[in-house]
């Protein structure tokens, strides 16, 4: 009988142990169980990482092409490419701006791009357009192919994609002088 009243006695006992280990959490926490979760409106380290990867390769590739525009208005697409251009520029740089479509196209595009720079405070010599491809991102498609790195005896090295490139580019002049 005494063990009963014991057993009794301990319920309210466990249940306010209880009470205290697991609490009232308030709303604006953001962590259960250890896991921390971000709360709204706030960059995480990974988002910040991925901007700044896509702000510096923006930045290298500097092209806008026909799908950043509806008709000639820069469309959102074209604008957040813009801002990560500008974000991945260095102050010390000049933004530099290519329009990779048919000139006439790029002539009548360029004004949407002015007045856009012009809405967001830059200073129309800081920025210059130019028509047609970035002539810095020229390299071998070869070093881009999942060949690259062949079995070339017991190790592995860029001859392969060294000979498949070099046997292009002479390919491709033979081709291109016999026309």
């Amino acid at each position: 009988m005494a063990t009963k009243h014991t057993y009794l006695a301990m319920i309210p006992t466990a249940v306010f142990s209880l009470a205290l280990l697991t609490g009232c959490q308030p709303k604006d926490d953001y962590s259960s169980r250890g896991q921390d979760f971000i709360p709204p409106g706030v960059k995480s380290h990974v988002d910040r990482m991925n901007d700044a990867q896509a702000a510096k390769g923006a930045a290298v590739d500097g092209m806008l092409y026909d799908q950043h525009f509806d008709g000639n208005t820069l469309n959102s697409l074209g604008e957040k490419k813009l801002d990560y251009i500008v974000k991945g520029t260095c102050d010390d740089k000049p933004i530099t701006i290519y329009l990779n479509m048919p000139h006439d196209d790029a002539q009548a595009r360029a004004a949407s791009i002015n007045d856009y720079f012009k809405e967001e405070g830059l200073p129309a010599q800081a920025v210059q357009i130019v028509e047609g491809a970035n002539p810095n991102l020229k390299t071998p498609a070869a070093y881009n192919l999942s060949e690259v790195y062949k079995e070339a005896g017991t190790s592995y090295d860029g001859s392969a994609a060294d000979a498949t490139a070099a046997a292009a580019s002479a390919g491709g002049a033979a081709a291109s002088t016999s026309k």
